[in-house]
């Protein structure tokens, strides 16, 4: 992400800026940072748009390696007065990994300390969701429900009008020799649309795990103010050929240990013996619910719950 042209000739001069996390795993990953100073925004405003919208918004903007150099004058060229500023962290391909939000005086000087968190801290609670559904696509699955029934339960429960989803993501792991988001929406038409494709599609290994960390990283990316990101895990055997390991899967949900409030809650339901044991590897405690079902019934029960569950977290 390149550096946005400064809007001002002045300097904001004598300010230091201590950027950091809570915690080194998720800290590890960061290479660059991206600083955005919006004028008549608040943080709460500021953070329900994405990073790339107040970009286009913003008076001043400085890209930087990470850590910032001590020799850095990460504020050189911005307005001296009070701005609103939009801070991300990202990694080598400049995917976003963190956020934080202040509004500063940039002409008063000083030290300015701000913790990048994996998951924006709002000041109200969400009223929509940002659904991300992790789909085993794989020869296990068509062995576990050779009917198809979770994605008919998907469509039935989950998956429709009337559900409080504000943005939808549908991550497949298995016919594609990697984990591949299918698709990226505000509505659900080419969701369902993505599902049809994918009903039939069943081929190669589990790789639960590699569907986790992609779906995880980019619903932490995109996360906003005003919704909640949430998962939902449908699998149908053990992961028999995941690049990541279970540890990188896990981490992917809870992120910040000891830190509840950066959790992905994560709903996982499980289609075989084997496939609901990996879920309880991978769903630290507290941070998400597992079941197992296998057969028609059972399997609209559990996504029945999935959706209330889901819903509860509004």
């Amino acid at each position: 992400m390149a550096a946005g042209i400064v809007l001002c000739a002045g300097c904001a001069g004598g300010i230091e800026l201590n950027l950091f996390y809570k915690d080194e795993l998720v800290e590890a990953p960061t290479r660059h940072v991206d600083i955005v100073a919006l004028r008549g925004s608040s943080c709460a405003e500021a953070l329900s748009r994405s990073h790339d919208t107040n970009a286009g918004l913003a008076v001043a903007r400085r890209a930087l390696r990470y850590p910032v150099s001590p020799d850095e004058d990460p504020f050189d060229g911005f307005p001296e007065e009070t701005l609103t500023l939009d801070v991300v962290g990202l990694d080598h391909g400049l995917l976003q990994l963190s956020r934080a939000c202040r509004e500063v005086d940039l002409g008063a000087g000083g030290r300015l300390d701000l913790e990048l968190r994996t998951l924006p801290e709002c000041p109200t609670p969400p009223t929509a969701l940002e659904l991300s559904i992790v789909l085993d696509t794989s020869v296990g699955m068509q062995v576990a429900d050779p009917d198809r029934n979770h994605i008919t339960a998907l469509r039935d429960f989950i998956v429709h009008e009337g559900f409080p989803a504000a943005s939808w993501s549908l991550v497949s792991f298995g016919h594609d020799d990697t984990a591949t988001e299918q698709v990226i929406s505000s509505t659900i038409g080419p969701v369902l649309a993505a599902l049809g494709r994918l009903e039939r599609a069943h081929r190669g290994r589990t790789r639960l795990y590699d569907g986790m960390v992609l779906s995880a990283s980019l619903a932490r990316a995109r996360a906003l103010c005003g919704r909640r990101a949430a998962m939902l895990l449908i699998v149908g055997s053990h992961d028999d050929g995941s690049k990541h390991r279970f540890e990188e899967a896990a981490l992917g949900l809870y992120a910040t240990q000891g830190d509840a409030k950066d959790d992905l809650f994560t709903f996982g339901l499980g289609l075989s013996e084997s496939a609901f044991e990996d879920l309880g590897a991978v769903i630290p405690d507290g941070v998400g619910r597992r079941t197992a079902a296998r057969g028609v019934l059972p399997i609209r029960n559990a996504m029945s719950e999935a959706g209330l569950v889901l819903r509860e977290l509004l």
